[in-house]
């Protein structure tokens, strides 16, 4: 037993991991192991060596172990029922969990690099050469057409598992704020994601999901992304990206002084209201909202369409702006967006 023991700790030592482990614990219980984790895929070649599928997991004839936390739903699995080969699973158990805990270490390391130099390209703040540079680092060709794919729940188990899906599906997986996010070549599909979610176990209204992409290029990863943010903005469910407007699109370059450019633009309005209880604001969204029609603002609004006009005369005055160009109001427009 101690030397069998020995055999399995050696395989870690000498960084053959928990496949050497599950060698040495089928050569010592003369029956196949696995360890499957909680998508059922085998986190290791000799999970294929037998076909468990085939297998329940309440089937008497398996000998199964959880893997402690954090790798909850992790099991290591065996055909041996000896109870020499229940105190060898223990040990090969304790040896794989740490195993698992070095592997995630360093899987959380990678997604944080990665997340980074991919906020990085979507906020603009590298230059091209050195974007593609970076994005090399972490296995991404920027000749190549990527899709983006965000994932992103307040429930912890589906958001743990979700990950997991990503990991068996993505190029690069990455965590960028509260999303997972998974870089992959070429086209996917909502249809497509929905169902390697359903082959795991996953129901798509316990995460929400945003696929964007492909496009070429540094700037193509970028368009893919907000276009999978602007996807995965929709709530629950997976929904395929399109185009972002462009107020998603602005507000993702931080070095543009956006936010102060559109305070300036509004305070006069948002001062005169708190000062006279007034409803300058809201009468300007409406307005611009409408089509800038009087008549219609008036109408959602149940005020007298001489009372708008009024208003508008006010919010002309108080930011120096005329609403009867197009100019002006595409800035009072977007200025009011960005503040909503």
């Amino acid at each position: 037993m101690s030397e069998h023991q020995r055999r399995m700790l050696d395989e870690v030592v000498a960084g053959r991991g928990i496949a050497g482990v599950l060698t040495r614990l089928s050569e010592a219980t003369g029956a196949p192991t696995a360890v499957l984790d909680l998508t059922g895929t085998g986190l290791d070649p000799w999970a294929d060596s037998y076909d468990w599928s085939t297998h329940q997991l309440h089937d008497q004839r398996l000998r199964m172990t959880t893997i402690d936390p954090p790798h909850a739903g992790t099991l290591l699995l065996s055909m041996a029922r000896s109870d020499a080969a229940a105190e060898l699973q223990e040990h090969a158990a304790q040896l794989i969990h740490v195993e698992l805990g070095r592997t995630a270490a360093f899987q959380a390391g990678r997604r944080e690099l990665a997340g980074q130099i991919i906020e990085d390209v979507v906020r603009d703040a590298l230059s091209g050469s050195e974007a593609s540079r970076k994005l090399v680092t972490i296995g991404i060709d920027p000749g190549d057409s990527h899709s983006v794919l965000l994932v992103r729940s307040d429930d912890e188990a589906a958001s743990r598992a979700a990950q997991l899906t990503l990991s068996r599906t993505a190029e690069v997986v990455a965590g960028v704020g509260a999303y997972g996010v998974g870089v992959m070549r070429g086209p996917q599909s909502a249809a497509e994601w929905a169902g390697s979610l359903a082959r795991y176990g996953l129901d798509g209204q316990d995460l929400a999901v945003g696929i964007g992409g492909p496009y070429p290029g540094v700037q193509g990863l970028r368009w893919a992304f907000l276009e999978a943010q602007e996807a995965a903005a929709h709530g629950s469910g997976v929904h395929q990206g399109r185009l972002p407007n462009m107020v998603r699109l602005l507000m993702s370059m931080p070095d543009l002084p956006l936010r102060e450019v559109a305070h300036k633009a509004m305070q006069p309005l948002v001062d005169f209201d708190a000062l006279h209880t007034g409803d300058l604001v809201r009468t300007l969204t409406t307005f611009l909202d409408s089509g800038c029609s009087p008549q219609q603002t008036a109408r959602e609004l149940f005020v007298h369409r001489n009372t708008v006009r009024y208003r508008l005369e006010q919010i002309e005055r108080l930011t120096g702006l005329s609403l009867a160009s197009t100019e002006n109001r595409v800035h009072l427009w977007l200025a009011s967006q960005l503040l909503a």
